[in-house]
C-alpha cells in the first residue's frame, strides 16, 4: 500500500489526520500484531540494555541495517506506529550513537527529517552490506573496554538482533 504522507514523530496517529504531501511518495509498511510485538520487545530490551551499559560507563550503539522510514501503518486501524529507529531514538537512557540504514531514498529522506538536529544519529542511504563494513564499523572507537552493539535487521518479516562484545573492527 502506497501513501503520500507527511509524518509527525508522534508514536501513533490516525492516518486520516496526516497532512498529504503530493510531491513525494513515501511507501510505509503495514504491520500486524507480530511485528508490533517484535517492536515492543526490542524497545523494552534496548531500554534495559542501555541502562545496564550506561551504569557501567560503557557506550551503547544502535545500528539498524533496514531502518525503514521510522514509522509503520497498523494493519487493523491504519494508525501510524513508531518503528525501531524512533523507539531507539526515544529511549532513556539514550544510545550514545545511532546508525540508521535504508536502501530506499524516500525512507532515508524521512529518517533524516525525523532525526534532524540529533548529532548522535547518522542516517545512511544504500546497501547495509556495503555501508556497515565501509562506513559504520570504521567509525566506532574501540579501546580496552569493548563497545557493545545492538544490530537489528528487519528482513523478510524476520527480526534478528545481534548483541555482543565487539573486540575489533574486523567482521
Amino acid at each position: 500500500m502506497e501513501i503520500n504522507t507527511h509524518l509527525s514523530p508522534e508514536p501513533v496517529q490516525n492516518i486520516q489526520t496526516v497532512n498529504r504531501q503530493p510531491t513525494k511518495a513515501l511507501k510505509l509498511d503495514e504491520i500486524g500484531e507480530w511485528s508490533e510485538l517484535k517492536l515492543d520487545i526490542l524497545k523494552k530490551y534496548a531500554g534495559a540494555y542501555c541502562t545496564i551499559l550506561r551504569a557501567r560507563n560503557l557506550h551503547p550503539i544502535y545500528i539498524d541495517g533496514f531502518a525503514g522510514a521510522g514509522t509503520h501503518i497498523r494493519k487493523k486501524t491504519k494508525e501510524l506506529v513508531s518503528g525501531s529507529p524512533l523507539n531507539a531514538l526515544n529511549l532513556e537512557p539514550a544510545f550514545e550513537e545511532l546508525h540508521l540504514i535504508d536502501s530506499d531514498e524516500n525512507r532515508v529522506a524521512e529518517l533524516k527529517r525525523l532525526t534532524a538536529g540529533k548529532k548522535n544519529v547518522h542516517v545512511h542511504g544504500g546497501d547495509a552490506n556495503q555501508i556497515l563494513p565501509n562506513k559504520v564499523f570504521p567509525t566506532i572507537k574501540f579501546g580496552q573496554l569493548y563497545t557493545r552493539l545492538i544490530h537489528s535487521y528487519f528482513s523478510f518479516g524476520t527480526l534478528v538482533t545481534v548483541i555482543g562484545n565487539v573486540p575489533s573492527a574486523r567482521f
